[in-house]
């Protein structure tokens, strides 16, 4: 029983590094049961190596970029995140371009860290904060707002982009971000990069009626309007050809929730042997012909 007490500290500090991409703080490791002397003898036998101030890499081999990133938030506080660029890079929504290592930090949190580039802001509101890879990093939508004041507009422009593509975008937790942290320099900025996803304002029954003119003038049998089909309201449903078609009159890309729900539905539909189709405002508006000769394969074959 004594040998397992004794080896429990250990064990509580191996995984704790193995959590942490092989770098631990000596507050973390005092917490899991060493003390300072041992804490010095792993130092002194090559065990751990100081990385930052009180921050250290456990065993011989060179840090991955993510113990590095885990290394300087260690490094910074507990309450510190990675941000800016470095958490965009963490997202996938744009390669970092700087050495540098970007963390935000409370206001009154540590003043400077070699290789790390500090920023400061009040407390950062748990909504903005998550893990990824079991790092600290600003939410996808707050790094955004951040990026938006570090990099030029069409970097901006792009991180957005690749954000959609990556099915991360959310046009509603982007105006949430904007409308929580309104002062932000990058605010005015980050909406003006969103102008582009904004379609011009229509109602249901505008766009209803440009889609049934489409159908008409290009030879398409007239559908059912907004019916229903078991649990769910349908834009419009040729019932014989089994087809459903979906136009989508509000915001383009919607939210990332809608998105999900609306596939989890055509899924569930489709099981049921219903296809769907979906067209934009701007594909029924500017594009009639292309989306009149996809239902014209769909309906007629």
């Amino acid at each position: 029983m004594r040998g397992e007490r004794d080896q429990s500290p250990d064990r509580a500090f191996a995984e704790l590094a193995r959590r942490q991409h092989g770098t631990v703080s000596r507050a973390q490791v005092r917490t899991v049961g060493l003390s300072d002397d041992q804490i010095d003898r792993l130092l002194r036998c090559g065990r751990l190596r100081p990385i930052h101030r009180g921050v250290y890499a456990v065993g011989p081999l060179s840090l991955t970029a993510a113990g590095d990133r885990m290394a300087a938030t260690l490094a910074c506080g507990e309450r510190a995140v990675l941000s800016h660029r470095t958490a965009a890079d963490l997202w996938g929504l744009r390669p970092c371009d700087t050495p540098l290592i970007e963390v935000t930090v409370p206001r009154s949190g540590r003043r400077a860290c070699p290789g790390i580039t500090i920023h400061r802001a009040g407390a950062l509101d748990a909504q903005d904060v998550t893990r990824l890879d079991a790092l600290p990093v600003t939410t996808w939508p707050r790094t955004l707002l951040d990026l938006a004041e570090v990099v030029p507009s069409d970097h901006l422009t792009r991180a957005l982009e690749r954000a959609d593509h990556k099915r991360l975008f959310d046009l509603t937790a982007l105006d949430d971000v904007i409308a929580r942290h309104p002062r932000r320099y990058g605010a005015a900025k980050l909406a003006r990069a969103l102008d582009r996803y904004r379609p011009p304002p229509v109602s249901r029954s505008t766009l209803e009626r440009a889609f049934r003119r489409l159908c008409a003038e290009h030879g398409l049998p007239a559908p059912e309007v907004n019916t229903h089909l078991g649990p769910y309201e349908v834009d419009f449903l040729w019932r014989a050809y089994r087809l459903i078609a979906e136009t989508d009159g509000e915001e383009t890309h919607g939210t990332h929730t809608a998105f999900q729900d609306d596939r989890a539905r055509d899924a569930h539909l489709l099981t049921e042997g219903w296809r769907t189709v979906r067209f934009t405002y701007a594909q029924v508006h500017r594009q009639p012909a292309q989306v009149a000769a996809i239902l014209h394969k769909l309906v007629l074959g």
